[in-house]
C-alpha cells in the first residue's frame, strides 16, 4: 500500500518517526543503540542491517513488510505484541554475522516478487 506518495523505505521510515511523535532523532536512536547520523541515513533509503532493521520495527510498532516495501498496514496493531517483536530483535541481535547474513538474503529471496 503506497501511502500519500511514500515510495521509499526511508520515507515511511520518516512517517513512522513522525506518527509515533518522537521528539528530536536521539530518542529513537538511543533507544534502538545507534547513532543520529545512522539514522538520518536511513531516512534516505541508504543501506541498513537486518539487527537495525529489525529493531526499528519493534520501536516504530510497525510491519516490517510495510517498512521495507510498502505492503500491507503500516502498524502492527495493539502494543500487547510488542513483547514478541522485542524477542524477535534479541534473538536477531545474539545470531552470528553470518547468519543474519544469510537470514537477510532468505527474506530478501521471498519478498522479491517472481518474474
Amino acid at each position: 500500500m503506497e501511502m500519500h506518495g511514500i515510495k521509499s523505505y526511508g520515507e515511511r521510515l520518516q512517517f513512522a518517526y513522525t506518527l509515533r511523535g518522537f521528539p528530536k532523532l536521539y530518542a529513537l536512536s538511543h533507544r534502538i543503540g545507534v547513532t543520529d547520523s545512522a539514522l538520518s541515513r536511513w531516512f534516505r533509503s541508504e543501506p541498513i542491517s537486518m539487527e537495525n532493521f529489525a529493531k526499528l520495527c519493534v520501536e516504530l510498532n510497525v510491519n516490517a513488510d510495510w517498512l521495507l516495501l510498502g505492503r500491507g498496514q503500516h502498524s502492527l496493531g495493539a502494543m500487547h505484541d510488542a513483547p514478541h517483536r522485542k524477542a524477535l530483535a534479541d534473538v536477531i541481535e545474539r545470531m552470528a554475522d553470518n547468519d543474519v547474513r544469510n537470514l537477510a538474503k532468505f527474506l530478501d529471496e521471498v519478498t522479491t516478487p517472481a518474474t
